[in-house]
């Protein structure tokens, strides 16, 4: 019974630091001033503090613990996989969203947020957020909370798809590319439950993709 009782905490727990990591992640843009250049550069301080805030949770939760023990050369040449892996279904998934959408809606919701952002923050803050804070903070929340929380890894490994595909695209035709994505960054942190490596597997995604792959396909 009290092993029930601390398997109970340690799930309460998980669910609890998850919708933590996500509001510390979104809330901030949403509970500053409206006003431009007071935005300007107090977004980059308060999102800088709750990113902070999120790692240091995070290692208190012993998410990167294991990382220098597991990390191996092999694992680098599955990193590379992944990321094709993520790139290739992201691909597809943005081309069968092109041929189901209307002619002139291939600017999705989410993209359209992050275009909006990184017209009223500073330039490196923008690509700070993308190809690293946004990785970390989304990893921690989507596989190693998620995760953790599901005895059932098969399950959590769904779950995750499904969290990451709807506070990207709500679900809408554009759920393809960010499934597509969420799939590969599932199976990278599946593998060996290092978090570490799911990260660098949607850095390398990001980078990628927009530097490579989406001005192509756009």
């Amino acid at each position: 019974m009290k092993k029930m009782s601390v398997g109970v905490k340690h799930k309460a727990l998980y669910l609890i630091l998850f919708f933590a990591t996500l509001g510390l992640d979104i809330g901030a843009g949403y509970l500053l001033p409206v006003n431009l250049a007071t935005f300007y550069w107090l977004y980059p301080s308060v999102e800088t503090i709750c990113f902070l805030i999120i790692i240091y949770l995070a290692i208190r939760m012993g998410a990167f613990e294991e990382f220098v023990k597991k990390l191996r050369i092999k694992s680098f040449l599955f990193i590379v996989f992944f990321i094709l892996l993520g790139i290739f279904l992201s691909a597809l998934g943005k081309t069968l969203y092109f041929h189901l959408s209307a002619p002139l809606d291939y600017v999705w919701s989410n993209q359209g947020n992050v275009n909006n952002l990184q017209m009223i923050i500073p330039h490196w803050y923008g690509l700070f957020l993308l190809f690293l804070a946004g990785p970390i903070m989304e990893e921690i929340a989507f596989r190693f909370y998620i995760f953790r929380f599901f005895k059932h890894q098969w399950l959590g490994f769904i779950i995750s798809i499904l969290a990451f595909t709807y506070i990207h695209s709500g679900f809408s035709l554009v759920a393809f590319y960010y499934a597509g994505a969420g799939i590969a960054l599932g199976l990278a942190y599946w593998r060996r439950k290092s978090v570490f490596e799911s990260i660098l597997v949607h850095i390398g995604m990001n980078l990628l993709l927009s530097f490579i792959v989406l001005p192509i396909l756009w």
